[in-house]
């Protein structure tokens, strides 16, 4: 099975638009495994500039992609 799009942007977005009620503050941490994914190159600038036009990130505070397989944190961003 193959995906047909980057799914970064769209999965970020889905998560923003939900409502959350927590006492501490919230990160996002959605991780890249076992899945092929699009060169760093490719998702990266993508999740970028679409997190850079937001006003905020509310209601997270951060949000981290992890890839698992290499053990790295690939992204992260703050609010």
């Amino acid at each position: 099975m193959a995906r047909v799009g980057d799914p970064c942007v769209g999965t970020v977005q889905d998560k923003l638009s939900k409502s959350y009620t927590a006492t501490h503050p919230i990160e996002l941490i959605a991780y890249i495994d076992g899945n092929p994914m699009f060169p760093e190159n490719a998702w990266k600038p993508k999740l970028d500039a679409f997190l850079n036009e937001l006003p905020s990130l509310a209601p997270l505070r951060k949000i981290w992609v992890l890839d698992l397989g290499k053990r790295t944190i690939a992204y992260m961003k703050r609010g």
